[in-house]
């Protein structure tokens, strides 16, 4: 087998394997009270997605819960809609929705849908 690049060591280092609570179809209340029930058993990986509509109930669980944001590692998903020249404000609201200032990892739906998020230039930007 072929050696791991180093930006795949770095990744690894930077989210290490875990076991991680995903909140796709979630909504409302009910997200908020699996994701809480997911902190309170130990999670600390919580996915979700700006195409989910969960992502400010995930904060206030978050919140809520007493855990430092710190001790969860964080991911959303921006939708391939706001690829190419929306991806910053997309990013932008789902950090916002999410009350935070960062995730800990960043996740394209459904990347290469568009023709945009093909070319270099354009994802030197992103």
């Amino acid at each position: 087998p072929a050696q791991a690049s180093a930006a795949s060591k770095s990744l690894a280092a930077a989210v290490p394997l875990a076991v991680g609570l995903g909140t796709c179809c979630l909504k409302g209340e009910e997200s908020m009270q699996q994701v809480a029930a997911g902190l309170a058993a130990g999670y600390r990986l919580v996915d979700t997605a700006s195409h989910y509509g969960n992502e400010g109930e995930v904060a206030k669980a978050l919140k809520q819960s007493g855990v430092a944001r710190g001790d969860v590692k964080l991911v959303t998903k921006i939708w391939y809609d706001d690829m190419g020249d929306r991806a910053a404000e997309a990013i932008r609201g789902s950090l916002a929705r999410l009350d935070t200032d960062y995730v800990d990892l960043l996740l394209m739906h459904f990347p290469g849908s568009i023709n945009s998020l093909q070319d270099p230039e354009t994802n030197g930007r992103l």
